[in-house]
């Protein structure tokens, strides 16, 4: 390529390569969002029919208290279990992007090392030593 386009070819990758790790993040935290909604949907309507289907929830006026005191338990169990369904959810969430975040820096890490280079190359391999190429050579080695 020539000398002109080759840098623009080079942060239409870097930019290529940034938009496919974020639209891929995106996607798997989607799924993600989606599977953990489905699995507390799917605990929370098994758990509450198998109480709508207990034949102890239809009783006499006189059973009412322990009807109430079982109702309790069911609502306790369920507020537990939305509860444990939203950290689990955070966590899975807050681990993906994490690892999301670990590929981009690297993605950017390497992307700015090699401008470093190059931009050293371009003066000739005179002796720079700035902090940042410094930093450079080091990720480099």
């Amino acid at each position: 390529m020539s000398p002109q386009i080759d840098p623009f070819s080079r942060h239409l990758d870097i930019s290529r390569n940034l938009l496919e790790q974020s639209l891929s993040g995106m996607e798997q935290l989607f799924a993600l969002s989606i599977d953990h909604t489905q699995d507390f949907v799917g605990r929370s309507s098994q758990q509450l029919k198998g109480t709508l289907a207990d034949p102890a929830m239809i009783v006499e006026a006189a059973q009412w208290p322990d009807a109430m005191q079982q109702g309790i338990h069911v609502a306790i169990n369920l507020a537990r279990d939305t509860t444990l369904a939203a950290t689990d959810y955070q966590i899975d969430a807050l681990r993906l992007l994490h690892n999301q975040a670990s590929e981009i820096q690297k993605s950017l890490t390497a992307a700015i090392t090699e401008q470093f280079a190059i931009v050293d190359q371009s003066l000739g391999g005179s002796v720079r030593t700035t902090k940042a190429t410094a930093v450079a050579r080091k990720v480099k080695a």
